[in-house]
C-alpha cells in the first residue's frame, strides 16, 4: 500500500505505520476546515431564511407566473357525501365534514376511496367546526367546535379523542374571556389561537398562546387592521392559518381582506403582505367587495404554501354586480408562497370550490361548489 492508498477512517495497520503524524494532521485539518465551512453556510441560511420582516404592498405583478387551468371531472361527487362543509387533507388522507350527513368522511388521497365514516358528537350544521394543525404523535389533525369550544383530536387510527379542556378554549365562548376563537396549533404543552379578549374595550383580535388545561393566555401579536374605517374584528373575525417547519412558523390569511402575515410562533419577525394597500386606498368604493376571501386549508407543500382565494367567487360576484349576471363564471385563484413569504405563482382554476393539493402527483383537485363534482387540474412544471 502506498501513501496515496491510505483512506482516513479505514486505515490498515500498515497504513498507520506508513503515514507520518504531520501528514495525518494536515489531512484532518483540511477536512475539519471543509466541515466548518459547510456548518457556517448552513448557519447563515438558517439564520437569514425567516423572515424579511415589515409591511410590503404587493399585487399580482409580484408573482412570477399566472396560469389559467381547465379542469376535468373525475367524480360526480365524493362517495357518500352530500354537502361538503370543510376539508382537511394531508399527503395520504382526505377528511370531509358534511353538513347533511353530519359526519366526517375519510378517503384515501388522491384516490378518493372511502376509508371510514366518523360520527361526530354534535351537529356540524348548527355548531360548525374548524380543523387545525398539531404535532401530537399519532394525531392527524385537531377539530374545534365553533359554538361550545369542544376540542377533539382525529387520530391516525381515525378515532375521535377529546382533548383536555382548559377554560380558555373549551367552555362556551359567550361566557369566557375570549370570544370568536379560531384554533391555530397544538403541541404537547401549548395551544395557539386567535381571538378577542372581551375584557378589553379595544376589541382587538390577537394571536394567543395558552398552556394546555389552564385558564389564562399570553398575547403574542395583534392581528388588527386599523387602516379600514369602521372595521370591526368581531364582525369580520375569520381567517385561515397554518403552521410549518415543525411548529416554528405560521401564516395567517384574513378571510375578508386581502392581507397575509407570516411570523414566528412567538409573534415576532412578522412579514405582512398587503394586496389591497388598505392603509392608503380604503376610499375605493369597491373595498366592501374586492376582498381577500381566503378560505379552506392552507396547504403546506414540500417547497411552498398553497392558499385558495375566492375574491371572484359567487358570493363576491353577486355583491359586485348587484344580483345581476356576472360577465364570467366564478373561479378559484390558487396562490403559492415560499416559506419565507415571497409570492411565487398564481393558478386560475375554472371553477369555484374546495381546494386539495397533490404535490407528489402534480395536481390540484376541487369539489365544485355548483354541482359538488370532483375536478382535477394538472399543475404546470416550472
Amino acid at each position: 500500500m502506498t501513501a496515496s492508498d491510505i483512506n482516513i477512517g479505514n486505515v490498515t495497520q500498515k497504513g498507520r505505520a506508513g503515514i507520518r503524524p504531520a501528514a495525518l494532521l494536515k489531512v484532518l485539518s483540511s477536512r475539519l476546515a471543509v466541515v466548518s465551512a459547510v456548518l457556517f453556510c448552513l448557519c447563515l441560511v438558517s439564520c437569514s431564511e425567516y423572515f424579511a420582516a415589515g409591511t410590503f404592498q404587493v399585487g399580482t405583478e409580484d408573482f412570477k407566473t399566472l396560469y389559467t387551468l381547465k379542469g376535468e371531472k373525475v367524480l360526480d361527487s365524493l362517495p357518500g357525501t352530500i354537502v361538503v362543509y370543510k376539508l382537511w387533507q394531508d399527503d395520504d388522507l382526505l377528511v370531509a365534514a358534511d353538513i347533511k350527513t353530519e359526519k366526517l368522511h375519510v378517503f384515501s388521497f388522491p384516490g378518493f376511496v372511502p376509508v371510514k365514516t366518523v360520527a361526530m358528537p354534535y351537529l356540524i350544521s348548527s355548531d360548525g367546526l374548524d380543523f387545525f394543525c398539531t404535532d401530537l404523535k399519532g394525531v392527524l389533525c385537531g377539530i374545534r367546535n365553533r359554538i361550545n369550544g369542544r376540542i377533539d383530536l382525529l387520530t391516525e387510527s381515525l378515532e375521535l379523542q377529546q382533548a383536555d379542556s382548559g377554560a380558555v378554549y373549551a367552555r362556551p365562548y359567550n361566557t369566557m374571556s375570549y370570544d370568536d376563537i379560531l384554533p391555530t396549533y397544538m403541541d404537547r404543552k401549548h395551544f395557539w389561537f386567535s381571538s378577542i379578549d372581551i375584557r378589553s374595550d379595544a376589541e382587538e383580535r390577537s394571536l394567543y398562546r395558552t398552556a394546555r388545561g389552564t385558564d389564562e393566555a399570553v398575547k403574542l401579536y395583534s392581528l388588527n387592521l386599523p387602516g379600514y374605517p369602521g372595521y370591526n374584528m368581531k364582525f369580520f373575525p375569520w381567517g385561515i392559518s397554518a403552521v410549518y417547519k415543525r411548529g416554528k412558523y405560521a401564516v395567517y390569511a384574513y378571510e375578508q381582506f386581502k392581507v397575509l402575515k407570516f411570523m414566528k410562533m412567538d409573534g415576532s419577525g412578522v412579514r405582512t403582505l398587503d394586496f389591497f394597500k388598505y392603509a392608503g386606498n380604503y376610499g375605493d368604493s369597491r373595498w366592501n367587495y374586492i376582498q381577500g376571501y381566503y378560505r379552506g386549508q392552507v396547504h403546506v407543500g414540500r417547497n411552498c404554501l398553497y392558499l385558495a382565494d375566492f375574491e371572484f367567487g359567487s358570493g363576491n360576484l353577486s355583491r359586485i354586480y348587484g344580483g345581476k349576471e356576472a360577465p364570467f363564471e366564478p373561479f378559484t385563484m390558487v396562490q403559492t408562497y415560499s416559506f419565507t413569504g415571497e409570492p411565487q405563482c398564481m393558478y386560475r382554476l375554472d371553477r369555484e370550490g374546495h381546494l386539495m393539493v397533490d404535490g407528489k402527483g402534480g395536481k390540484f383537485y376541487i369539489i365544485d361548489n355548483g354541482d359538488y363534482s370532483v375536478r382535477s387540474y394538472d399543475i404546470p412544471e416550472e
